[in-house]
């Protein structure tokens, strides 16, 4: 009996541990969250002031056309800061009983690896999305630097012939 009880805790402490690591990447999900919405908050802003204050002033071809590229990689990285912030359907940890009632019979070792399986899959999945959701974010700030490098380059002198 005392065997089996602290084969039973070792398998809490690894449930727990599976669950926490969810738990982290939700949190990290909801922090990406947070930047993004922030981020885009600057670029509807930024976009705004430079189409109302610089573009209706620039009067050379060129520097037009790097306004206008500019605006555009802006949009982009817009888009994909909205995509991001879109709601997202998550994996839970917890098993549904009214669909798995199966779960009430297993006995404990059982219900402790079942369990774990489903908190690890739903970490798997759950990781997964938040990873595309980092490399969307990395990607709209590449843009968003491009895009005010354009801005200032648009409304920098003439340095071409």
């Amino acid at each position: 009996m005392g065997n089996e009880m602290e084969n039973n805790s070792k398998y809490l402490a690894l449930l727990d541990t599976v669950i926490n690591k969810n738990d982290a990447i939700l949190s990290a999900d909801n922090t990406l969250d947070g930047k993004s919405l922030s981020l885009l908050g600057f670029e509807v802003a930024l976009g705004l002031g430079y189409i109302s204050f610089v573009l209706p002033k620039l009067e050379d071809l060129i520097k037009y056309t790097e306004g206008i590229a500019g605006l555009i990689f802006l949009a982009i990285s817009s888009l994909l800061l909205l995509i991001i912030t879109w709601p997202k359907k998550y994996i839970s940890v917890s098993p549904d009983i009214s669909v798995h009632p199966e779960y009430l019979n297993k006995k404990e070792k059982a219900l402790y690896f079942q369990l774990i399986s489903d908190a690890q899959h739903a970490f798997n999945k759950n990781r997964e999305k938040v990873k595309n959701k980092n490399k969307f974010f990395k990607d709209a700030l590449i843009l968003l630097f491009l895009s005010v490098f354009l801005f200032i380059l648009s409304m920098s002198i003439k340095i071409y012939v």
